[in-house]
């Protein structure tokens, strides 16, 4: 019998569900450090769902002299959540398009 190890689905998609309501309260977009501290997460968790969801998230890199400098985390336009919106909805929504 082979088990997995790892978070539970339910915590993934209330971190993404507060990154989400973090950025949508912040329209010019934040750095990962400004997310985590808002969204009260790790800046490693804000990171991992960034880069897993690319159909939900802009990133404007200012580069420096040998990696990024600066990262602005922004939603993609008609990205929105609304307050007890369902996550899966969301992602269904932004998978049809």
């Amino acid at each position: 019998m082979v088990t997995t190890m790892g978070r539970p689905k339910s915590k993934d998609n209330r971190s993404l569900n507060l990154i989400i309501l973090t950025l949508s309260q912040a329209q010019e977009g934040l750095w990962i450090m400004e997310i985590s501290r808002r969204a009260k997460l790790n800046p490693n968790t804000v990171a991992y769902h960034v880069r897993q969801h690319p159909e939900l998230f802009d990133e404007q890199s200012i580069d420096g002299p040998k990696k990024a400098f600066f990262t602005l985390i922004k939603l993609k336009p008609g990205v929105t959540t609304k307050p007890g919106a369902l996550l899966t909805k969301i992602l269904k929504e932004h998978e049809v398009k």
